[in-house]
């Protein structure tokens, strides 16, 4: 958005801004970008030297759930 929409007064229009804010497309994600849990791995990767972590598929991580 480059400007607010203004009322005759001068003030922000916000019934128009609410209208803009509805109507405006959500940005969508890079699928290529680093999601939060990569970055932080790459952190923990960088202080501990150590090699990434397996990524855990749905089955394993369910399984252990289970043990009862």
């Amino acid at each position: 958005m480059r400007s607010l929409p203004l009322t005759r007064a001068g003030k922000i229009d916000r019934k128009a801004l609410r209208q803009r804010v509805e109507g405006a497309a959500a940005p969508t994600p890079d699928r290529d970008a680093p999601t939060l849990t990569d970055r932080i791995a790459a952190i923990w990767q960088s202080v501990l030297h150590c090699p990434p972590p397996a990524r855990a598929t749905p089955s394993s991580t369910s399984a252990a759930h289970r043990s009862n």
